[in-house]
């Protein structure tokens, strides 16, 4: 689990900070309450995503983004 943690640059630790104090969001949200741009995020979310700390929850209105309990554990340690 360190190891995994510390392979997390600072641009996704803001990610999954930002999912963990206020939950599920869909993308364009994420990118606002981390104050960067879309595009800026869509990398460090698919490396989220294959590294299995966040999946997306897709439904009729787009998709959420949300942490896995792995995605838990690295925010609270």
């Amino acid at each position: 689990m360190k190891l995994l943690n510390a392979q997390i640059d600072e641009t996704q630790r803001q990610l999954l900070q930002a999912l963990w104090e206020k939950g599920p969001a869909m993308p364009l949200e994420l990118a606002v309450r981390t104050f960067m741009l879309p595009d800026e995020i869509q990398q460090p979310l698919q490396e989220l995503e294959k590294a299995g700390l966040v999946e997306r929850h897709a439904f009729k209105g787009g998709e959420m983004l949300v942490l896995t309990k792995l995605g838990q554990e690295i925010v609270r340690s």
